[in-house]
C-alpha cells in the first residue's frame, strides 16, 4: 500500500517564495515522488481557502501542483477535533488552520502531514501535544514532519 501524505499549505509556498534552497529542492522531490507515484499526496478544502488570500499569478502555480493531488474535505468531526486543539491548548485561536489541517489529517486516517511551519506545527512539543490529544480522543498518532524529512526518511533499496 501507497503512503499516504496530507501536504499543509506552507508546503506549496517553498515553490514560490523566496524559500532557501534546501527548502525548494526538498518540496520538488516531494511533488516528483508522489508524480512518480510512489506516495499519494493529499490536501483539504482549507488549502483552497488559504490559497485564495495568494496573488492570482502565484494562486494558478499551486493550483496546477495542487490538481494532481486527492482532495478531503473538512468535516463536522474533523472541525470538532481541531476545536479540541484548541481547548487542551495545542493550538491558540489565532493559528486555527494549522487543527484544522491537522485535524482533517487525523479524521481522514492519513498518518502523515507535511509541513514547513516549525514554529506551529512541526515541532516536538506541538507533536507531543497533538498526538496526546489524538490519544485521549480515540484517535491514532501521526507524524508531523517538514518535506526535507520526508525526503530523507525513507528507505532505498540499494
Amino acid at each position: 500500500m501507497k503512503q499516504r501524505i496530507y501536504l499543509d499549505t506552507s508546503v506549496f509556498g517553498a515553490l514560490t517564495d523566496p524559500a532557501p534552497d534546501y527548502r525548494i529542492a526538498s518540496t520538488r522531490t516531494l511533488f516528483q515522488r508522489i508524480r512518480a507515484g510512489q506516495m499519494d499526496g493529499i490536501v483539504s478544502n482549507i488549502f483552497y481557502e488559504e490559497l485564495e488570500r495568494a496573488p492570482a499569478e502565484i494562486r494558478s502555480v499551486l493550483e496546477a501542483h495542487a490538481k494532481r493531488l486527492f482532495l478531503v474535505h473538512e468535516t463536522l468531526e474533523s472541525l470538532s477535533h481541531a476545536q479540541t486543539y484548541l481547548r487542551h491548548g495545542a493550538f491558540s485561536d489565532k493559528h486555527f488552520n494549522d487543527a484544522r489541517h491537522i485535524a482533517v489529517t487525523v479524521t481522514n486516517n492519513i498518518p502523515i502531514i507535511a509541513s514547513w511551519n516549525f514554529r506551529h506545527m512541526v515541532n516536538l512539543a506541538r507533536k507531543r501535544k497533538v498526538n496526546s490529544i489524538n490519544l485521549m480522543e480515540g484517535y491514532p498518532a501521526i507524524e508531523i514532519v517538514s518535506p526535507q524529512e520526508v525526503e530523507y526518511g525513507t528507505e532505498e533499496e540499494g
